[in-house]
């Protein structure tokens, strides 16, 4: 939809969808719409997680198989295939261990790689750290009681209940 064209069925509004109709012998007509004739045709604006995650792995299907090959989050062990595949990252730390290979794909998708939306204020944003550090702390814990570390794993049980009370008492 080209910018600043009117609507074909209304005529008044400014077209931001692209509609397209198949007759019964397959024959397309497309149509520029405004929302609201596009909603009255049945088509949606909205773009649910599961769609933006299959936009966000086509995206990343453009890019070369080996790009990423090998990385790893130290954090939730998500690697950076799994991520092409699902199109989620795994936890916050995901985008410093990807950083590299996310940039790009952020500039593609924002046009930036700087939030500028809200953020939390000052009292959320340390709920939000501890959160962060409770979670790295229990990813650590699971991978010691895999490698039957005990001692470590009761130290950071210990930690993390630590972190719980304070978290509690804010």
């Amino acid at each position: 939809v080209k910018k600043n064209m009117l609507c074909d069925n209304c005529g008044e509004k400014e077209a931001t969808f692209l509609y397209t109709e198949t007759d019964k012998q397959g024959n397309e007509k497309k149509y520029n719409l405004c929302a609201k004739c596009a909603e009255i045709k049945g088509a949606s604006q909205k773009l649910t997680p599961s769609i933006a995650a299959q936009l966000l792995a086509g995206l990343l299907e453009i890019s070369t198989q080996e790009e990423g090959k090998g990385l790893v989050c130290s954090v939730c062990k998500l690697t950076y295939n799994e991520f092409r595949r699902n199109g989620r990252l795994g936890c916050a730390h995901c985008y410093t261990a990807f950083e590299e290979n996310l940039e790009s794909l952020l500039r593609k998708i924002h046009g930036t790689t700087k939030h500028s939306g809200k953020r939390p204020g000052i009292r959320d944003e340390k709920r939000t750290d501890l959160n962060e550090r409770i979670l790295g702390l229990k990813y650590r814990l699971e991978e010691a009681i895999k490698k039957e570390e005990y001692e470590l794993a009761a130290q950071l049980r210990d930690k993390i209940k630590e972190l719980e009370k304070e978290l509690s008492n804010r």
